[in-house]
Formats: C-alpha cells, sequence, structure tokens
C-alpha cells in the first residue's frame, strides 16, 4: 500500500477531524492513480 493504514480501529459514526475527508480524497486518487492529487514520482 503506498500509505500506511491511519486509524484502523476508529469508530464510522465519529470519525477524526478530517478523517472522511482523507478516506474520500485518497479513495479518488486511488481511483485516478495517484496522478490528479500526487505528482508522478520518477524515482520510482
Amino acid at each position: 500500500a503506498p500509505f500506511p493504514p491511519a486509524y484502523p480501529n476508529a469508530p464510522v459514526r465519529n470519525p477524526a477531524p478530517g478523517f472522511s475527508v482523507r478516506r474520500r480524497v485518497l479513495r479518488v486518487a486511488l481511483a485516478g492513480g495517484l496522478r490528479t492529487f500526487r505528482p508522478p514520482r520518477t524515482g520510482l
């Protein structure tokens, strides 16, 4: 996985501030191939 699992035991009903936003952004980023949110890494 490109990013470490954050808050694996976090409650879904009362997530940390910005947690749901991170999940949505990560989900969209995974769908977009991490091109729109992160610049392509030439080292990899």
